[in-house]
């Protein structure tokens, strides 16, 4: 991909997106932080996107050396990244302790970060499909502009990601709450 070649960076951008998947997301989101505040759900959705963004930028730089390291291949980790996505699945529908409503509240804030981890920031949004593009993204080429397209086009993905999350609680409610938050000054999402 080059510096200058839009059409790449389009197709990059939007399967990056579809990898990522905040649509599909959004719901898995609004049941793990139903009974969180407004604030909890913004702090949530940030450290899943940062989340996100530390992995596959990690993945970008240095996932081929790692997985040279590790002596295997990339069809290996496709395989890999297949099966801890099917075993993720089914430790989701198995009968483990999901946060109560009375935990979320009076834990000041850890659940949110602990879902924005995990699962929200992996394996959700830095999850298998997602690490292998960005493996073969980094396989490509070496240049200084690639690499900060790159990693601009992933920063865009994952800010759209973030404000898929947080719309529902910046931009729901009436318009009258909106003018009084205008009047006064405070965050909408507080």
């Amino acid at each position: 991909m080059n510096a200058f070649d839009w059409p790449s960076h389009i197709q990059f951008g939007v399967s990056l997106f579809a990898l990522i998947a905040p649509i599909v997301g959004a719901p898995i989101f609004i049941s793990l932080t139903t009974g969180m505040t407004s604030r909890g759900r913004v702090l949530c959705a940030t450290v899943a996107c940062l989340t996100a963004f530390v992995v596959l930028s990690l993945a970008y730089f240095f996932g081929e050396a790692i997985m040279q390291t590790m002596g295997t291949s990339l069809p290996s980790f496709q395989i890999a990244g297949g099966l801890i996505i099917a075993l993720t699945g089914l430790s989701m529908m198995s009968d483990k302790h999901v946060p109560s409503t009375e935990d979320i509240e009076t834990d000041s804030g850890g659940s949110a970060v602990r879902v924005g981890i995990s699962p929200m920031g992996i394996p959700m949004f830095g999850g298998a499909g997602a690490i292998t593009k960005m493996l073969l993204e980094g396989h490509e080429t070496m240049d200084l502009s690639h690499e900060i397209s790159v990693i601009a086009i992933l920063a865009i993905v994952l800010g759209l990601s973030w404000l898929i999350l947080v719309g529902p609680d910046c931009w729901s409610g009436s318009w009258a709450r909106a003018a009084s938050w205008s009047s006064s000054g405070s965050s909408v999402c507080s």
